[in-house]
């Protein structure tokens, strides 16, 4: 069901990148349009494409952002990392921040136009653009704005129609260092007897099997999370029951 069009319209999107990089896609628009059928219709279209810029934008600044840092700590300023405050791409940022500029730009809209704006800010920690995604370690997000001149509503002295559409992209990486990389297997990781696996990172297994991960007798297995795309049937003493993450998402292609 589509919102009403004059009311602001909100949706939050979650995929999963190579590498274990959940990522956050939260994007908002609003259309202000103020005279009949024709100025409406023409005005949710530029709406639309308007959208599809700022989610082409937030989403390139973080992919480019991802090929050139491999950080697993985030700070601003340290590691080439950028984080600014809404700031236009008239000029156009030296950093990785380029890519949202020039998706935006590929998407139809430019701040060199004179009736457009595309802004883009980046930060650490989480979103404040992104509304239920509680976990981020870096964010950027991107703002498009356009004038639109009106038709038959400047008869009426509505010359100018507004609209707005913001997008925010975030990433969060894995905090695992062991991969376990079968992808059906039952039994992929398998402590029986006494084995210790004591760990102070995460586990990663790959399986979807309902007994992916495997344990009889006193195993001990201590981590600080570990995600598991399949179930478990899991005995003998662990600690990271509170760190469990059941049904992650799989890697695929390996």
């Amino acid at each position: 069901m589509v919102p009403g069009l004059y009311a602001p319209q909100t949706f939050t999107k979650q995929v999963r990148r190579s590498g274990n990089y959940p990522g956050y896609v939260r994007t908002d628009s609003d259309v202000r349009p103020y005279g009949p059928a024709t100025d409406i219709g023409w005005m949710e279209f530029v709406r639309n494409s308007a959208q599809t810029a700022s989610d082409a934008g937030a989403m390139a600044a973080v992919l480019q952002f991802q090929s050139t840092n491999f950080a697993t700590t985030f700070t601003c300023g340290a590691g080439g990392i950028i984080c600014q405050s809404p700031t236009s791409c008239d000029p156009a940022p030296t950093s990785y921040l380029h890519s949202g500029c020039d998706y935006a730009q590929s998407n139809g809209f430019s701040s060199t136009a004179t009736n457009q704006s595309v802004i883009i800010a980046s930060g650490v920690g989480v979103p404040p653009t992104a509304p239920g995604v509680n976990s981020s370690a870096y964010w950027v997000t991107t703002r498009v704005n356009q004038s639109v001149p009106q038709l038959f509503s400047a008869v009426a002295g509505n010359m100018n129609g507004f609209l707005a559409a913001r997008a925010t992209a975030a990433l969060n990486p894995a905090k695992d260092c062991v991969y376990v990389m079968d992808p059906t297997g039952a039994n992929a990781v398998d402590m029986s007897g006494t084995p210790d696996l004591i760990l102070s990172c995460g586990v990663y297994i790959n399986s979807n099997n309902a007994t992916a991960l495997h344990g009889n007798g006193t195993p001990t297995l201590s981590a600080t999370e570990i995600d598991i795309v399949g179930g478990y049937s899991f005995g003998g003493s662990s600690d990271w029951e509170p760190h469990k993450n059941h049904g992650a998402g799989g890697i695929e292609g390996i």
